[in-house]
Formats: C-alpha cells, sequence, structure tokens
C-alpha cells in the first residue's frame, strides 16, 4: 500500500517525540538544546569528537546570551551531558531544565542578510575571522 503525505507527517513526528538514549541517539546534524554557561539555547550537532564526550555544535544565531557570557564563535565544543534531545510536547523536561533566551527565525526581522551587513553587532563574525580583519 503507498505511503500518504499524511502517513509520512505522522511518522517523522513519532520519531521526533521519541527519547532518544545518550550517545547512541545523537547523530551529526541533530537539532539540540545545548548548555552554555547557566541556561539551554539551540545548536546544531555538526560532529562527535573523537576519543571523547564531546561534540562540536554550531549555535543557533538567534540565541541571546546573558550578559558577560556571550560565545567568542558560533561553533563550541560541549559534554554530552549539556545537551537535550527531543522534548517535542514534552512540558514537564522544559519545566526542568533553565532555558535561555532566543529569537526565531519566523519572527525575526534582525536575522536578514541586509541587516548582517548592516549592524555587524547582530549577526557576527566568527572569531577566527574577527581576528583575519
Amino acid at each position: 500500500m503507498p505511503e500518504t503525505a499524511e502517513h509520512a507527517r505522522l511518522t517523522r513526528i513519532q520519531e521526533a517525540e521519541k527519547v532518544l538514549p545518550g550517545l547512541e541517539g545523537l547523530a551529526d546534524g541533530q537539532g539540540v538544546l545545548a548548555k552554555s554557561s547557566d541556561y539551554f539555547y539551540p545548536a546544531r550537532l555538526i560532529m562527535r569528537m573523537p576519543g571523547s564526550h564531546k561534540w562540536l555544535v554550531k549555535w543557533w544565531r538567534g540565541n541571546i546570551y546573558q550578559m558577560g557570557h556571550e560565545l567568542l564563535t558560533a561553533f563550541s565544543e560541549v559534554e554530552t551531558q549539556n545537551l537535550r534531545t527531543s522534548m517535542w510536547k514534552d512540558a514537564a523536561s522544559h519545566m526542568e531544565i533553565p532555558l535561555g533566551q532566543w529569537c526565531l527565525a519566523c519572527q525575526s526581522n534582525k536575522l536578514t542578510k541586509e541587516t548582517a551587513v548592516n549592524e555587524p553587532t547582530i549577526a557576527k563574525f566568527m572569531y577566527e575571522i574577527d581576528n583575519i580583519l
């Protein structure tokens, strides 16, 4: 029987709702909440660091960090224990961790290419690029 678009959508939602166990459930490219200082912010897993329990993550550009805790680069290493996944529709899990602030791409007009060029403080260069410039 051919798979309908609705069935495929429901399957994707069910997969996203599964609680993924520790290291085995994490995969390159997966969206996560990662801890930076005292709060969790959206990030994307880039790769597992060989021989360790750390992941290289790319932080969401719309993160609004605590005063004095702003990241110097868009990428950093985060311990596996400081990553959270699969909290879709799980209010109890959300209540257990301190979430930082971030703006959503669909609600923000400040994350456009034009504003990034005109206002460099909004979309900062990575630390390495900043040093070269």
